[in-house]
């Protein structure tokens, strides 16, 4: 004889009928899986609907919880070379005119 269980499994949640309990995925918790166990870092918005995190671009991270910071320290560092290269030249050649060279 089977046992009626009136649980409904959410947020891919799976029903087991013998136990009449859910087995939950990763970051979902609750009776019937209803509740978001992720955490976002650094400034990073839970979207309890997806279980997923927005996170702030002003403070550039990224990742599933905003937990990995961007670098962006090697493209100023080699723009900034760039840009005093290039000064650098232009003085040179500026000077060379000034003085006949």
């Amino acid at each position: 004889c089977e046992t009626f269980c009136p649980l409904e499994c959410q947020d891919g949640g799976t029903l087991i009928p013998e136990e009449c309990t859910c087995l939950c995925p990763l970051h979902y918790t609750g009776e019937i899986c209803e509740t978001c166990t992720r955490e976002c870092q650094n400034g990073g918005t839970l979207l309890a609907d997806s279980c997923t995190c927005v996170c702030p671009v002003h403070y550039m991270y990224t990742g599933e919880t905003c937990d990995h910071k961007e670098s962006t320290a090697p493209e100023r560092c080699t723009s900034v070379a760039a840009i005093t290269g290039a000064v650098s030249s232009l003085i040179s050649f500026t000077l060379g005119l000034f003085l006949g060279m």
